[in-house]
């Protein structure tokens, strides 16, 4: 019987003898049973055997099983063959698998044209794609092309579902259309939720408005959550209250968080004490990453220089 065939291959490649359901699949395959060649295009893409695996997926997709087209386009899209994608998903489409939906939108987005991906992903939630990361997907596809406030019912469905960053998006889409006690209260909500970035954006909200003690309480509620841009933001801002010592504190602790521009700030600072060892120690730190993203940049890959036309 040749569908237990299939089957015992299946087993064996679950209990990792993937040689012998492959041996077994082989056999099948030779005699044109498409769930063999289908097996096999999973298992080689598996291994990374990119070329056995399309042979199989086109083999089984010619008899018959269409079913397949959504996984050989993700490999095409994966070895960057994006036209050959596009025209597989279209096939698809065509063929009723409402799949092909998103996966044009994840195609299009992958290809830097946000617009088209929003169409597409509509369209996979009009086709009954209700994925959280479908919604999310559009919700950033219109912050990226500067829609925000079509976003913001996309990043409410999220908020609904509990998600803290949709009601931090919604809180700074209130902060731009000029609603800062809207902003602050869905940012509270998000903070409360462990949103770091959320409190810090409630910090920065206060101190535009020059309220020191909800500035302070804000910051570090942010540095509690573990954000890392809450202690830079609070050494700033005992610097400016003339609190040098806990300006250190923060600076010093935002450093070790990985923001290294923190170095020069130090080395100013204690250069206005007279700890000039200090200085030049945090000096020295400062010139080290001012090289190490000076190499970083000048060894990006350059575009090829285009030929003069004779």
């Amino acid at each position: 019987d040749k569908r237990a065939t299939v089957y015992l291959g299946v087993v064996l490649s679950s209990l990792d003898r993937a040689e012998e359901a492959e041996a077994l699949w082989l056999i099948l395959a030779e005699q044109e049973v498409r769930d063999a060649e289908a097996n096999l295009a999973l298992l080689y893409r598996k291994q990374k055997r990119y070329v056995d695996s399309e042979l199989y997926y086109r083999r089984a997709i010619a008899h018959g099983k269409k079913d397949l087209k959504i996984s050989y386009g993700t490999l095409l899209a994966l070895l960057k063959r994006r036209s050959q994608a596009h025209k597989i998903f279209m096939e698809a489409i065509d063929d009723g698998d409402v799949r092909g939906y998103r996966n044009m939108g994840l195609l299009m987005d992958e290809r830097h044209r946000g617009e088209e991906a929003i169409v597409w992903f509509k369209k996979a939630i009009d086709h009954g794609d209700d994925r959280e990361d479908t919604i999310r997907r559009i919700a950033d596809l219109y912050a990226n092309v500067r829609r925000p406030d079509e976003a913001i019912s996309y990043w409410q469905k999220l908020a609904d579902l509990g998600h803290s960053d949709a009601n931090y998006a919604l809180g700074r889409i209130k902060r731009q259309q000029g609603d800062i006690d809207g902003a602050v209260k869905l940012l509270q909500e998000a903070a409360s939720q462990g949103d770091g970035a959320a409190a810090c954006q409630i910090g920065q909200i206060y101190w535009d408005q020059n309220d020191d003690v909800k500035t302070e309480e804000w910051l570090k509620r942010g540095c509690e959550l573990k954000h890392p841009h809450a202690a830079c933001l609070l050494g700033s801002f005992y610097y400016r209250r003339r609190d040098y010592g806990r300006a250190e504190a923060y600076w010093i602790k935002g450093y070790k968080g990985g923001h290294a521009h923190l170095a020069s700030d130090l080395a100013k600072l204690f250069v206005s004490q007279g700890r000039g060892r200090e200085a030049a120690t945090w000096l020295t730190r400062a010139n080290n990453s001012a090289s190490r993203m000076t190499k970083r940049t000048n060894n990006r890959p350059r575009p090829p220089r285009r030929r003069k036309r004779r």
